[in-house]
């Protein structure tokens, strides 16, 4: 059943199922150098100080969903399931300060789908509110000149949220949004079951969240572990996010990057807010032989380099 449930968030809720180890950060095979841990509310930040000790730059990462920490699992002696931020620290901490923070006080190597209180806070308002609280602490205690703000999966749906509810907001020059778009996973899983070609696993997976949604409330309470090893409480929570409501009221630039072949967040969520917002400072990367995610190094190289070019043209204003 672990295995089972552990292969679903990998799928459905993106954490990177890839390991780190090509064109690592340093010879020891360790993608996360020098890094510091931050307490705030015993809510940890991860904090990479960029090597150019006068910049004024950060970007802030948010990772995608998991019952892991954000960093990823450090097993046999190397890191696995790393994500965005294990990708960008590699092009852009030269002269950027990269800061991940983690969901609550998790640490790698635990996996707490077990943990019923972990199950419990699993929610689109706890983690919102848990994210901001932290990223308002760490922002108080440190002067800025601009802030970008990455996400990925469930950490790009709930981007345009945090920015909205954090302090400093006008200090974020620009925002990367990656395997989300606009649409909520209910609207994506709609769009999916329609197509053509879909495996008997991913249509069971589709219709599982459909199925929540007939009784909404009463799975909200829940947090009893589903068919597939998740938590009823946690994907009621996050059915009907729907980042576009949200987009829509925001001015900052914005990338948004989508794989064509991602059977998590139909690549049609992203294409709606191209669609929809025509006159937004948006950008639009579609990548036609990509997933969810970047799975192999051509991908993975692509993708960090594609992103660390967008952010040094929104704060040189060279793009």
């Amino acid at each position: 059943m672990y295995k089972i449930g552990f292969l679903l968030l990998c799928i459905i809720f993106s954490v990177s199922c890839a390991t780190f180890n090509e064109n690592i950060a340093d010879s020891n095979n360790n993608p996360y150098p020098n890094m510091g841990t931050l307490m705030y509310n015993r809510n940890i930040i991860y904090e990479f100080k960029s090597f150019d000790q006068s910049s004024s730059k950060l970007i802030i990462v948010f990772e995608g969903s998991g019952w892991g920490s954000s960093l990823g699992l450090y097993v046999d002696d190397e890191w696995r399931f790393t994500g965005t931020g294990a990708q960008l620290i590699q092009v852009l901490r030269s002269d950027h300060t990269i800061i991940m923070p983690e969901k609550w006080d998790r640490v790698p190597g635990i996996n707490y789908i077990d943990d019923l209180d972990a199950r419990y806070l699993y929610t689109v308002e706890i983690l919102v509110e848990s994210y901001v609280s932290n990223i308002n602490l760490y922002l108080a205690e440190n002067d800025y000149s601009s802030i970008i703000l990455v996400g990925t999966s469930e950490g790009a749906a709930l981007l345009p949220l945090i920015y909205k509810n954090m302090e400093n907001r006008d200090l974020v020059k620009g925002m990367v949004s990656i395997a989300a778009g606009g649409l909520s996973i209910y609207e994506s899983h709609l769009i999916s079951l329609e197509k053509e070609n879909v495996s008997e696993f991913w249509r069971n997976a589709y219709t599982q969240s459909l199925e929540i949604n007939e009784n909404l409330e009463e799975y909200y309470e829940s947090i009893e572990t589903t068919p597939f090893g998740l938590v009823y409480r946690q994907l009621a929570s996050f059915l009907h996010l729907r980042p576009f409501d949200y987009f829509q009221e925001i001015d900052v630039p914005i990338l948004f990057i989508h794989g064509v072949n991602d059977m998590n967040i139909a690549v049609e969520s992203t294409k709606y807010i191209q669609n929809n917002l025509p006159g937004k400072p948006f950008e639009y990367i579609y990548y036609e032989d990509m997933g969810h995610i970047p799975m192999n190094d051509l991908e993975r190289v692509r993708f960090r380099n594609d992103i660390a070019r967008w952010i040094r043209g929104i704060i040189t204003g060279k793009q």
